[in-house]
């Protein structure tokens, strides 16, 4: 079966949360760009325009979707300064490049290249730039030692420049920190326009080819930093979506599609076995309409934090969900998703029960003492760990995938654990008594067991191994 993307668009939750519950501030993922003085045209496009076919990104395309900082356009060889990161951004629901002033990747650049250059071309860089104040004229995507262009950040401005005519030329654009932006640079052998998140930012003259860096060691494009003798230099202090060179220049209305791009929503499968979120201040199960059975007294409210019901276990509750009928879609692959924050102190020996159907196989996201275990029985129970904290909101998933014959735990959209399996179906609890989804605790014969003390805001099912991409 194939693998679908990890949900981690579903809730607030995947841009990140503090340790007392309250939600980080989002980082925009479509923010308009400020009006920049100089910028004497705006980036409106005809109907048409919008609607031709954009390039592909011919010299250069990459874009860390996969974990890595392949080339997809010719496969360059990459050389790596310091130690880049390759992380989910939980705004943008998808894995970026995270820089931290002492890091960069490398593609060198042939004279074939420069050729293509020279009649015109275009630079997308999309980046986020740290809160700290730049050290100076920080390079985000560059090729510039007394030639080249690049793009570049200075305390609260980017701009796009290239060397032509015997000198620099900048288009500078107002920006703000800890805040994404689509960025691409066009230069068409006269002008230099920048734009920021489909619009024109900027534009200034440069007029002539863009002259190339007279240094071939310092023939590389450079993510993160800048090109240099034989080194990467200017380093900057940003997170970066993607990095790619096209060799002509993009038209306002190809710019306007690839900003549409960048913005695109992420889809999410629904979750086809159990999804229960108390948004209707019920504890309904609605994909298939799963009734709930109520032990205890879970008390649903609306959390200030989320913004939204939560359902809150006091140690003694439980709310329980038939499995039984489900199984087959779950046998050979599934994903739990169950985001909680666990109440006061942490437990110090024992196990608690967040989401879980486990008695003599089954699976769940357990507490082992003060730590946090997704584990599934294929015979045996197989596990995955991360150490949490108390009075913080997690999202998690479990996944396990039979063809690969693994268990993995993400959370918070990073893949924290994984383990491989003694086989490729899943062991289900022998009295059919047990076969439910419990929240707030674990399933026995007939009731709940192992009871947590947390706040659990949803518990989803999805019928099949989800992944991070």
């Amino acid at each position: 079966m194939k693998a679908q993307r990890l949900p981690l668009a579903v809730l607030a939750l995947s841009v990140g949360l503090t340790s007392t519950g309250t939600l980080l501030p989002a980082a925009t993922a479509s923010p308009v760009a400020p009006s920049v003085q100089g910028a004497t045209a705006t980036a409106a496009a005809s109907t048409a325009d919008r609607e031709a076919d954009v390039p592909d990104a011919d010299l250069l395309d990459v874009d860390f979707e996969d974990g890595t900082p392949t080339d997809a356009a010719h496969q360059r060889e990459v050389s790596i300064t310091g130690d880049p990161e390759i992380k989910t951004d939980g705004s943008l629901v998808r894995q970026v490049g995270d820089f931290d002033g002492n890091d960069a990747y490398s593609y060198p650049l042939t004279s074939d290249d420069y050729g293509a250059l020279s009649d015109g071309f275009t630079v997308e860089c999309s980046f986020k730039r740290d809160a700290a104040t730049p050290t100076g004229e920080d390079t985000l995507c560059g090729n510039k030692e007394a030639g080249g262009f690049a793009m570049v950040v200075k305390d609260d401005r980017a701009a796009f420049m290239i060397h032509a005519g015997g000198k620099y030329s900048f288009a500078w654009a107002d920006i703000d920190p800890d805040r994404w932006y689509h960025a691409m640079g066009v230069y068409d052998g006269e002008t230099i326009r920048f734009y920021l998140d489909g619009e024109l930012a900027a534009e200034t003259q440069a007029g002539g080819p863009m002259t190339i860096p007279p240094n071939e060691r310092a023939h590389n494009i450079v993510v993160g930093a800048d090109a240099g003798d034989n080194e990467s230099s200017q380093f900057s202090v940003a997170a970066i979506d993607s990095a790619r060179l096209y060799s002509q220049p993009l038209t306002a209305g190809n710019v306007a599609a690839l900003h549409q791009e960048f913005t695109a929503e992420t889809e999410v499968p629904a979750a086809d076995v159990l999804d229960v979120d108390f948004s209707d201040g019920t504890a309904a199960g609605r994909a298939q309409g799963i009734p709930a059975t109520e032990h205890g007294e879970a008390v649903i409210s609306e959390d200030a934090a989320l913004g939204r019901n939560v359902a809150a276990f006091d140690g003694d509750d439980a709310l329980l969900y038939p499995l039984h009928d489900e199984y087959s879609k779950m046998e050979d692959s599934f994903t739990l998703e169950c985001v909680f924050r666990y109440d006061g102190a942490l437990p110090t020996s024992g196990e608690t029960n967040l989401c879980a159907n486990k008695e003599g196989g089954g699976f769940g996201m357990t507490m082992y003492s003060d730590g946090l275990t997704f584990l599934t029985s294929t015979g045996s129970y197989h596990d995955t760990k991360f150490q949490i904290e108390p009075d913080q909101w997690y999202h998690t998933v479990g996944v396990f995938d039979g063809a690969s014959q693994t268990v993995r735990l993400y959370v918070n959209g990073e893949l924290v654990d994984e383990n491989p399996t003694a086989n490729s179906t899943v062991k289900w609890p022998s009295n059919e008594q047990a076969h439910h989804l419990v929240i707030g605790a674990d399933s026995n014969n007939g009731g709940a067991q192992f009871h947590a003390t947390a706040t659990v805001a949803s518990a989803r099912i999805f019928g099949n191994a989800l992944d991070a991409q």
